[in-house]
C-alpha cells in the first residue's frame, strides 16, 4: 500500500537572522494534527523539526533519512515554515540561474560561521534523490522566495507582524560549503544544469518570487497565512481532491485579504497538478455536520479549520435539518476540528445524533486602520460613527488602532498621500480606490467606499464549511470556439480550480476569449442555483444566472445558454501583460431563495448599471437569502421558518493578453458592462 512520509520544519527563532517569527511552530503543529486526523495515523509518524532542531545539517539529514525511505508509489511531503531569502550563486555555477542569484531557505543556524542557507539548487538535488526510486515529492513552502530585485513591503507589515523575509545576501558562499553533490554536478559537463526541477516534484509556495509571505493571527493563534489556508483546504477536501484544487482554494483565502501575496503551484508535469492530493491518503471528511452529546456537552464535528466562523459576541448558529419548528443551537466554543454548542430553547435527546445546517454566520464589521495622522483618524472615526441608518454607527466598518491589525480577519487601510489625497488600500497596501481630496466630501466618499468594499468582502468569503451538497453541485468552465453560439454536448470542462484564459491575435487586433459556464447537478435532488459575478471593481450581481432549480442528474448553461466573452474593462488597454480576474460564485440550496440580496453596483455607483435580476418573489426567502441580506446590507429581517442545506462554489478566472507578466484586477464580461 502506498505510504506517506512527512518532514515538517518550523523555525521562529534563529541564531543570526532577524526578525524572529511567531507562527512557524504553530504551522507545523497544524500540519501534524491534520495528517494525524485525516490519514488515520497508518503512515509513519512525521518528523518534526522546530527552531534549534532545524539546523541546516538536521534538515538535510531528515530529508535523506526520512523522506528518502519513500519508494515507488509513495508520497514524500516537505512542509517548511520560516524565513526565505535570496543569495548569489558561487561563481562555479553562475550559469544555473538567469538572474545570478537564487532562492534560499534559512535554517536555524544559517549565516553563522561557515553555515550557508539551504539553496534551492541543493533542495532540487535532495528532491531528485527521493524521487529517483519512483516516489512523488510534494513541498509546501511558507516563506518568502524573492529575487534580488524583490518588492518588499512598502509600508509596515500587512498584519502588523513581520513577513517571512530574511535580508538578501550579496556575497556567495564557497561552493565547497554546499552539498558535495552540487559540487560534482558543477564539475561534470555531462550532468544537467544544477537545480533543474524534477518531473516528480510538485511545489506549493506561499508567494511569487517578487513577493513576501505574511503571518497573521487566526482564532487567537499566529500562523503563516498560506499554511493556515492550506490547512483550511485540507480540512474540507476528500480523497478525490487534487493539488490544483487545494492550491486554488488556499489562494482564494489568501487573496481575500492579501492582494500582493499570490500563492504559486509549480511542476514540470502539468498532469501532476490534477492528481489526488497526497495520493488520495486523506480520509473523506464528514458529509454534513453531526451533533452528539459527549462529556456533558453537545459537540459538533466542525471547527475553525473547516471554515467555521466564531467571533465572541457574535452569533454562529446551526439548526436541525428539515425539522419544524426550527430547533437551533449556538456555538459557544470553537476548536480547530470540533466545536461546542448549546441548544436554543429546546432539549435534545442525549441518546440521539442530529444532522445540522448552518443558519447564522457572524459578519462583524470590517476593520479599518487609519495611518500616520491622528487628526485624520478622528475625522474618519466621526464619519464612521454616523454613517449607518438613521445617523448611527456604520454596520459595515469600524476604525481600529494599528496594533489591532493582526487580530482583524478582514482589514482595510487608509492613508493620506504627500499631496494630501486619501486612498483605501488592502491589508498589504495594494490600492483599492482612486485618490480623493482631503475635504469633508472626500472623507464622506472614503467612508462610503470602505463600506462598499466591506459588503463585497463579506459575500466573497461566504462559505458553508461541511455541506454534503458540495459534492453534488459543480461549476464548470468550458472553452468556447470562435463563432460558437451554443455549447456542444459532451465537451469537457477545464480542470477544476483556477482558470487561465488568454487573448488571441486576430490580424492586427487582440480578440478576447469566450467560455461557456455549465452548472451540473450530479445528485439525487434538485437544487436552486444562483450564479454571481464578482469583480475587482467590487461589483456583484446574478445577471449570468438569476435563479432557477437545476433538476437532479442534469446540467444547464449560464448566460442564457450562450458563450460569455471575458475581456478587459474598457479603460484597460489591450497591451501585452494586461490581465483581469473574475470570481464566479455559485450559490446552491435545497430551497428557493432571493437573489436580490446579492446585488451590489460598481464602486462609486448607486444604481444598477445592467438589467434587474429576477428575485425569488416578494419578501425574504431561504437561508441564503437571509445571509445575503445580513452580509451585504446588515439587515437580516426575521429568522428562517424552514432549514434547508446550502453550499457555495467559487471559480477564479484570470484573463490576460499574452506578454509580460502582470497582475491586475477583474472585469465584467464585455456584454454585461
Amino acid at each position: 500500500m502506498p505510504r506517506l512520509y512527512a518532514l515538517l520544519v518550523g523555525i521562529d527563532r534563529y541564531l543570526a537572522v532577524r526578525p524572529e517569527l511567531r507562527g512557524c511552530s504553530n504551522d507545523v503543529d497544524l500540519a501534524a494534527r491534520l495528517l494525524r486526523e485525516r490519514t488515520g495515523g497508518a503512515d509513519p509518524a512525521p518528523v518534526v523539526l522546530r527552531n534549534e532542531q532545524a539546523t541546516r545539517a538536521a534538515v538535510i539529514s531528515a530529508f535523506r533519512d526520512h523522506l528518502g525511505r519513500a519508494r515507488a508509489g509513495d508520497t514524500a511531503l516537505l512542509w517548511f515554515s520560516g524565513h526565505g531569502s535570496t543569495a548569489p550563486l558561487p561563481k562555479e555555477i553562475w550559469y544555473a540561474e538567469e538572474s545570478g542569484s537564487c532562492q534560499t531557505l534559512v535554517c536555524h543556524d544559517s549565516r553563522t560561521g561557515d553555515v550557508p542557507d539551504l539553496y534551492d539548487k541543493e533542495l532540487a538535488l535532495l528532491v531528485e534523490e527521493v524521487v529517483s526510486g519512483g516516489a512523488l515529492l510534494v513541498s509546501v513552502l511558507d516563506s518568502c522566495h524573492s529575487r534580488s530585485g524583490m518588492r518588499g513591503p512598502a509600508h509596515e507589515p500587512p498584519a502588523g507582524l513581520p513577513p517571512r523575509l530574511a535580508e538578501a545576501l550579496d556575497q556567495p558562499p564557497l561552493l565547497t560549503r554546499l552539498l558535495p553533490e552540487l559540487v560534482r554536478a558543477a564539475e561534470d559537463p555531462a550532468r544537467p544544469r544544477p537545480g533543474d526541477r524534477s518531473v516528480r516534484h510538485i511545489a506549493l509556495a506561499a508567494c511569487q518570487e517578487h513577493e513576501v509571505a505574511n503571518e497573521a493571527r487566526r482564532e487567537g493563534v499566529v500562523h503563516g497565512v498560506f499554511s493556515h489556508a492550506i490547512g483550511r483546504a485540507l480540512g474540507r477536501i476528500g480523497p478525490g481532491g487534487t493539488y490544483r484544487q487545494v492550491w486554488s482554494h488556499a489562494r482564494a483565502l489568501v487573496e481575500a485579504r492579501f492582494r500582493q501575496q499570490l500563492p504559486a503551484l509549480e511542476t514540470p508535469d502539468r498532469d501532476l497538478a490534477d492528481r489526488e492530493f497526497l495520493g488520495g491518503s486523506l480520509h473523506r471528511p464528514a458529509a454534513g455536520v453531526t451533533m452528539r452529546h459527549l462529556r456533558r456537552d453537545w459537540e459538533i464535528d466542525m471547527g475553525t479549520l473547516h471554515g467555521l466562523v466564531f467571533v465572541p459576541g457574535e452569533e454562529t448558529r446551526l439548526a436541525v435539518h428539515g425539522v419544524r419548528p426550527i430547533r437551533q443551537v449556538r456555538v459557544v466554543r470553537a476548536d480547530t476540528l470540533r466545536s461546542t454548542v448549546e441548544p436554543v430553547g429546546w432539549e435534545p435527546d442525549v441518546r440521539a445524533q442530529y444532522r445540522l445546517v448552518l443558519t447564522e454566520v457572524p459578519f462583524p464589521p470590517v476593520a479599518v486602520v487609519v495611518h500616520d495622522d491622528p487628526l485624520l483618524a478622528g475625522r474618519i472615526t466621526a464619519a464612521v460613527r454616523t454613517a449607518g441608518p438613521g445617523g448611527g454607527p456604520s454596520p459595515h466598518v469600524r476604525v481600529v488602532p494599528r496594533e489591532a491589525a493582526a487580530d482583524a480577519d478582514k482589514l482595510l487601510r487608509l492613508r493620506r498621500s504627500a499631496s494630501g489625497e486619501l486612498r483605501i488600500t488592502s491589508a498589504d497596501h495594494a490600492p483599492l480606490t482612486p485618490p480623493v481630496a482631503d475635504d469633508d466630501a472626500g472623507v464622506a466618499r472614503t467612508v462610503g467606499d470602505a463600506e462598499h468594499i466591506a459588503r463585497w468582502l463579506q459575500v466573497r468569503t461566504l462559505t458553508n464549511p461541511s455541506s454534503p451538497l458540495a459534492d453534488q453541485i459543480h461549476l464548470e468552465i468550458v472553452p468556447a470556439l470562435p463563432g460558437e453560439r451554443t455549447l456542444p454536448a459532451g465537451r469537457p470542462a477545464l480542470p477544476a480550480g483556477e482558470t487561465e484564459l488568454h487573448y488571441r491575435r486576430t490580424g492586427s487586433r487582440w480578440s478576447p476569449p469566450s467560455i461557456f459556464v455549465r452548472v451540473r447537478n450530479t445528485g439525487p435532488q434538485r437544487l436552486y442555483c444562483v450564479l454571481l459575478d464578482l469583480t475587482d471593481r467590487f461589483r456583484m450581481d446574478p445577471d449570468l444566472f438569476e435563479g432557477a432549480f437545476v433538476r437532479e442528474n442534469w446540467a444547464t448553461v449560464a448566460g442564457r445558454g450562450g458563450p460569455i466573452t471575458m475581456s478587459l474593462p474598457p479603460d484597460r488597454p489591450e497591451t501585452p501583460g494586461s490581465s483581469v480576474t473574475d470570481w464566479f460564485m455559485l450559490l446552491a440550496s435545497e430551497e428557493e431563495f432571493s437573489s436580490e440580496a446579492f446585488y451590489l453596483p460598481r464602486l462609486g455607483e448607486t444604481t444598477r448599471s445592467a438589467g434587474t435580476p429576477r428575485s425569488a418573489g416578494p419578501g425574504l426567502r431561504g437561508v441564503l437569502g437571509r445571509l445575503g441580506l445580513i452580509a451585504a446590507r446588515r439587515d437580516g429581517g426575521i429568522g428562517p421558518d424552514t432549514v434547508a442545506d446550502w453550499t457555495v462554489k467559487t471559480v477564479e478566472i484570470r484573463t490576460s493578453v499574452p506578454g509580460a507578466a502582470a497582475r491586475a484586477g477583474s472585469s465584467r464580461p464585455s456584454d454585461q458592462r
